[in-house]
């Protein structure tokens, strides 16, 4: 993955104790509170998922991407998958290579982990994109996940199911879904190659297997934040808000914003609703 690039930036990486080789993309030529964007966990996702967002702050304050270990062009190896890597790769980026409190911005199922993480650690502010975790899905068991981890991990099933996934007629299927109207090429581009790469399968079993997703992500996470925390929503194929009103009766420092219509991806169908809605969050909290 090294000749490919998800975001014209310059690239650096840190070695995580808890998660490995961890690769990500910076812009520290303006000043002011550090901007950490972090992009979702799917079967092709990786930081070019944040780019109109780290083009656009890019020009205010400093701004970091990094690829979330099992992606892009962070280690990839053959592992165990879970909450607690993710958590730990978080808390380890923010420690070693930000440095200060910052505004965090998470996207999907890394929003759960970017909560956890802030529940340890300190940021100013979290905003959560179309977070996980707020529907009435039923949680799969662990029996049944590690059962489902062990039919992906099978050589031929494992490698046909996920060529299937990462084709690119599924790759734009899937994309196209969080777009009103069709996905920008770029983004469907860069999934297949990011997904074409050796070891691309592991993190995104754990993700199919059902293994990352909490048990009850608002009792665990979303009601103990006690920072400033915003989350922004409107339609997603793939996630429900049908405990969002419960939710911020539990925690009052949640906030929440609509940018409609959307589809999971308001930053790049709506990115000027999407920099407004930020800028006046993160005014408000000076």
């Amino acid at each position: 993955m090294s000749q490919l690039r998800a975001l014209n930036a310059d690239r650096e990486t840190m070695q995580s104790e808890s998660a490995g080789e961890i690769s990500y993309y910076f812009d520290c030529s303006a000043q002011g509170t550090p901007l950490l964007l972090l992009h979702s966990i799917n079967a092709a996702p990786s930081a070019i998922e944040m780019k109109p967002l780290f083009d656009y702050f890019r020009k205010y304050r400093p701004v970091y991407a990094p690829d979330l270990p099992g992606f892009g062009s962070s280690d990839r190896s053959d592992r165990k998958y879970d909450r607690d890597l993710y958590k730990a790769a978080i808390i380890d980026f923010q420690k070693k290579v930000v440095g200060s409190d910052s505004d965090l911005v998470a996207l999907s199922l890394t929003s759960e982990f970017a909560a956890a993480a802030a529940i340890e650690i300190s940021f100013k502010s979290l905003v959560m994109i179309s977070p996980t975790g707020l529907d009435q899905r039923k949680k799969i068991s662990e029996k049944t996940s590690y059962r489902i981890k062990k039919f992906l991990s099978l050589p031929v099933i494992g490698s046909t199911l996920f060529k299937t996934v990462t084709s690119k007629a599924s790759i734009s299927f899937f994309l196209n879904q969080a777009f009103s109207e069709k996905a920008p090429q770029e983004l469907k581009d860069y999934a297949y190659l990011t997904s074409h790469q050796p070891d691309a399968s592991h993190a995104p079993f754990a993700f199919l297997s059902g293994n990352l997703f909490s048990d009850d992500a608002v009792k665990e996470v979303y009601a103990k934040l006690e920072l400033p925390s915003l989350i922004i929503y409107d339609q997603d194929p793939n996630i429900g808000f049908s405990k969002l009103e419960s939710l911020m009766k539990i925690n009052s420092m949640i906030q929440v914003a609509r940018i409609n219509p959307s589809y999971g991806l308001p930053h790049w169908e709506h990115p000027e609703k999407m920099q407004s809605v930020l800028k006046t969050f993160w005014m408000d909290l000076q």
